[in-house]
């Protein structure tokens, strides 16, 4: 059975792991837990700006960890039915790998070190906007972001793979529903202008699903939703997806809105050039809000809910889109001919 050791700093990223690496391979997945990884410089992940407080976050054993003897294993509390398979140090190094992945910049050099010491191939997995990659630690590279690529042959350019099951196109049960599931929206200053059309436009239903980020409460506040299949749930619900960021990576949120079938009202701007910009076609599967005046949008978000046939034309437009631009099939067999 092949092993891989990959370390956990983002939980869709790591579900894209299992769907991947698990249930299309087969293979046998671990992330690191203890601080012995921290301690002995293999994970410096938020080290210079956090001290041991992000370690202790990410490598920590709960009490609801299980204690496998060979490994730990934890629910994974988004994904139900899902669980980590997790190994300490010590455990780590009475195993064998085939590949040891690293996720974040500052993991680079302590997993390119212990796959050295375990005889793996190291991998180095590119998902956030701008990070870099390490070639001179010779790695093989998995990329989900848009970014300059210098060496084709030691890199598969991908999508982060999740539930087609749960993000999954079906008519919207509520066309009057505007909802945001952009992490920690109300502490960003895009929520801004989000709160003018909101506030404006009473004769719709506005919805922000979420962590608040410690942003004051107000009436649109709908709060965390539990698990990734709820999360699902409430996009395929609603009739449009308000989505604004000032920078992504991947961009999971952008992609399921799309893989949902729903019209996306938004800024475009900060999409240009990276992974999901062919998902945007202003009028056909969203509305850009850097492109259009205000009073435009209105009438247009108006117009698509008022009009039903119209709204499912923009709907069904979407999940096309998505089906054109994404094929985790195809991407999953990069990943497989690139790590062979």
């Amino acid at each position: 059975m092949t092993g891989i050791l990959a370390d956990f700093h983002h939980g869709d990223l790591y579900e894209s792991h299992q769907l991947v690496f698990v249930d299309r391979f087969g293979w046998d997945l671990y992330r690191p837990i203890g601080m012995e990884w921290f301690e002995q410089g293999y994970w410096d992940f938020g080290r210079d700006l956090f001290g041991d407080a992000l370690a202790k976050q990410f490598l920590g054993i709960w009490s609801t960890d299980a204690d496998r003897g060979d490994h730990w294993e934890r629910r994974d509390p988004n994904h139900p039915g899902r669980s980590y398979r997790m190994v300490t140090l010590e455990q780590a190094r009475s195993r064998r790998w085939a590949f040891v992945l690293s996720s974040v910049s500052e993991n680079d050099d302590g997993l390119h070190r212990f796959a050295q010491q375990a005889g793996a191939r190291w991998v180095s997995y590119i998902g956030n906007q701008g990070q870099l990659i390490r070639w001179d630690l010779n790695p093989l590279a998995i990329v989900s972001a848009r970014i300059e690529i210098p060496y084709p042959e030691r890199t598969a350019a991908v999508h982060q793979e999740f539930s087609l099951t749960d993000f999954r196109y079906q008519p919207p049960a509520r066309r009057n529903r505007v909802a945001s599931f952009v992490p920690c929206f109300p502490a960003t200053p895009p929520y801004a202008t989000f709160l003018e059309f909101a506030r404006s436009m009473p004769d719709l239903e506005w919805r922000v699903h979420g962590p608040s980020g410690d942003a004051p409460p107000d009436e649109f506040q709908a709060g965390v939703i539990g698990t990734t299949p709820g999360v699902a749930a409430a996009m395929r619900e609603t009739g449009f997806v308000w989505h604004a960021k000032l920078a992504d990576g991947f961009g999971h949120v952008i992609h399921n809105a799309f893989a949902c079938g729903r019209p996306v009202v938004g800024s475009m701007t900060p999409y240009i050039g990276k992974t999901a910009e062919p998902l945007w076609i202003d009028g056909v599967t969203c509305i850009d809000i850097d492109r259009r005046r205000p009073d435009e949008v209105r009438r247009l978000m108006r117009e698509l809910r008022d009009d039903p046939e119209r709204h499912q034309r923009m709907c069904q437009a979407a999940a096309t889109r998505f089906r054109e631009v994404v094929d985790f099939g195809a991407d999953a067999e990069k990943i497989r001919e690139l790590l062979a």
